[in-house]
């Protein structure tokens, strides 16, 4: 009787390379002023994969920098949620602005989705290796 050999796991430099790839799609998105969901959605991808990767490991120089760009991806995805869904007005204070992106995101109120954050958010997805429900294949 035969046995069929496992499949093998995706490779660390594999999921690396697709982390990158989302979190290149969502720089690019971010430059260009782009719809705010699919930003913050590219960022998230990457933060996962990210978060993957160092999982698999020990701590070392390298994952301290992936640590390092994944919590510069967090606090990008806060100021995208802070900056372009509360309107800021003269009578709001500083203190009132001040808060988790969780909270703000319950009052997300975003433009209709361009044809480009479409296809963008769509890319993001298969580089990310994303299932048609937003799930992430492992």
């Amino acid at each position: 009787m035969t046995t069929i050999p496992p499949i093998p796991s995706e490779t660390t430099r594999q999921t690396l390379t697709r982390a990158l790839a989302a979190a290149n799609i969502a720089v690019k998105l971010d430059e260009a002023n782009q719809d705010t969901t699919a930003i913050v959605d590219a960022y998230q991808r990457s933060i996962l994969l990210l978060d993957e990767v160092i999982s698999r490991h020990d701590v070392s120089e390298e994952l301290e920098r992936l640590a390092a760009v994944r919590t510069t991806y967090r606090h990008r995805i806060e100021v995208l949620l802070l900056s372009r869904t509360v309107p800021i007005t003269q009578q709001q204070s500083t203190e009132t602005l001040i808060g988790t992106a969780e909270s703000a995101s319950k009052s997300w109120k975003f433009p209709k989705c361009t044809e480009t954050a479409k296809k963008a958010r769509r890319w993001t997805k298969l580089l990310c290796g994303c299932t048609r429900d937003g799930s992430i294949m492992i």
